[in-house]
Order: C-alpha cells, then sequence, then structure tokens
C-alpha cells in the first residue's frame, strides 16, 4: 500500500501559466486531509505516466457497504494545474479477475465535482457525503446486474456498443465476450460487464486492420491512460444499466399483454 504523500504534494502544484485568476486551486494533500478527518483511510494513489497530469487517491472506510468478492471504495481524481474540476467517484474492486469498475451517477455528477473556484475546499464534505450515500444504490444496481440474465443477442449488442469507446475496433466481436475466468462463463449483466470491460481496458485482442479488413490486425494495446480508463469505466456502468433498464420495461409490458 502506497501511502506516501510526496506525489499527492508535487503532482498539485499548479501551473500558474495555465490558471486563471477566476480559479481558486486546492491541493491534493489538503483534500486527502480533510477526507482523512471524515475517518477514511488512504488505500493508494494513482498518478500519470508521465509528467503531471490527472491523478487521484483511494479511500476505504469500515462503513462503505461490502459485498461478496467486491471491494468498495471511493477514488477522487484531480488534476495538477487546477483547470478540470475535482471529482469523488465509487470505485468497485472485483476480486474475480482484478478488475476495477467506476461508477459515476448522472445525477449525482454534479454534486461529486468540485470546481476549483471560491472555497473549495468547504464543498469537499459534502461532495464525499453524497458519493458516500450512492455506495448503498451502486450495491443494489451490481445486485440486480448479477440476477439479471442477458441471451447471446444482449451481450452481443452491448459489446458492440462498447467498442465506440475506444479506437481499436476488435476483428471478431466474440473476442469482448471471451471467459477467461473461472465463474463468469453465465451471461448475467455483471460477468458480460466485466469480460467487455477486461478485454476493453487490458486489450489483447485482434482488431481490425484497415488496409487489409479481411484479415486481423495487430493486437489491441492496454488503455493506460488514467482518465481514459476513467471514461471507458463510466461509459461501461451507464450503458450496461440502461440494458437492463431496458429489458425490465420490455418483461413489464409483456405481463401486460
Amino acid at each position: 500500500m502506497n501511502t506516501n504523500k510526496s506525489f499527492a504534494h508535487v503532482a498539485t502544484v499548479p501551473d500558474l501559466t495555465s490558471v486563471t485568476d477566476k480559479y481558486a486551486f486546492i491541493h491534493t494533500e489538503s483534500v486527502e486531509d480533510e477526507v482523512i478527518k471524515a475517518g477514511y483511510s488512504v488505500e493508494r494513489r494513482f498518478n500519470p505516466r508521465r509528467g503531471l497530469g490527472l491523478h487521484g487517491t483511494v479511500f476505504t472506510h469500515p462503513k462503505l457497504p461490502k459485498m461478496p468478492g467486491l471491494d468498495v471504495r471511493i477514488a477522487f481524481y484531480n488534476s495538477h494545474n487546477g483547470t478540470a474540476a475535482q471529482r469523488f467517484v465509487v470505485q468497485i474492486g472485483v476480486g474475480l479477475c482484478a478488475n476495477i469498475l467506476e461508477v459515476d451517477a448522472p445525477e449525482k455528477a454534479l454534486a461529486a465535482r468540485i470546481v476549483h473556484r471560491g472555497n473549495a475546499l468547504d464543498r469537499v464534505t459534502e461532495a464525499l457525503q453524497r458519493v458516500e450515500a450512492y455506495t448503498e444504490d451502486v450495491v443494489k444496481t451490481i445486485a440486480r446486474l448479477q440476477s439479471t440474465q442477458l441471451s447471446d443477442f444482449q451481450a452481443l449488442k452491448f459489446a458492440c456498443d462498447a467498442i465506440d469507446l475506444r479506437n481499436a475496433r476488435p476483428f471478431r466481436l466474440e473476442s469482448m465476450l471471451h471467459v477467461l475466468h473461472q465463474g463468469q462463463g453465465d451471461n448475467t449483466a455483471w460477468n458480460v460487464l466485466n469480460r467487455v470491460q477486461e478485454a476493453l481496458i487490458k486489450g489483447g485482442y485482434r482488431t481490425i486492420d484497415e488496409r487489409h479488413p479481411a484479415y486481423p490486425g495487430a493486437k489491441a494495446r492496454e488503455v493506460t491512460s488514467i482518465g481514459e480508463k476513467a471514461k471507458i469505466n463510466r461509459a461501461l456502468w451507464k450503458l450496461m444499466v440502461d440494458c437492463i433498464d431496458q429489458q425490465s420495461k420490455r418483461e413489464v409490458y409483456n405481463e401486460a399483454l
């Protein structure tokens, strides 16, 4: 566990040449102190591979909801120059396949963002509490995903929608749904989500070669950008929740016939 504060301080030194007068820059170190005061512990920090950019901290707390095989955490994102809003999100660690999913509720997204303006540090506790409360909803949604069975067509449709999230389209769509871990064979919405997420993020599948479309191209590279990973994770979650919501509506409609 890396709890060294050096990066939290160094990576958040503002680039004054790119921050306008309207911004009141907040160090990640100061936010961490506020979250720790609320009883949280720092589990780890993640930072860009090169230079100073989007980075973050993962926090844990005994009061966060628990599910077998899952670790529910809260992650905090910040940018080193204060030109992007800070954000708290729910993070789910999946022990079976070592996936890390992130959930950003559309209706709570604005409340979980903290812009670098005015007394922004005063809004840290409020934003944290709102995301903390949302973790219960996330766990309930995961339970829905685990109990919802998808047809082969629905799984392929989800994979088809998901491949638009990165610029590395697979040669065979089925490669996004390969079962790599024991226990993920059933086509539950939760298993399908994790299989597609692992394929998209970790890569390794054969892509389409635009010059020779009849033959498989190079293998897709792993997504290493912190921001890109977060973007894909949040979009995948929304895609799957929308998928099961539509299925539920169809079932209600069919029962009413």
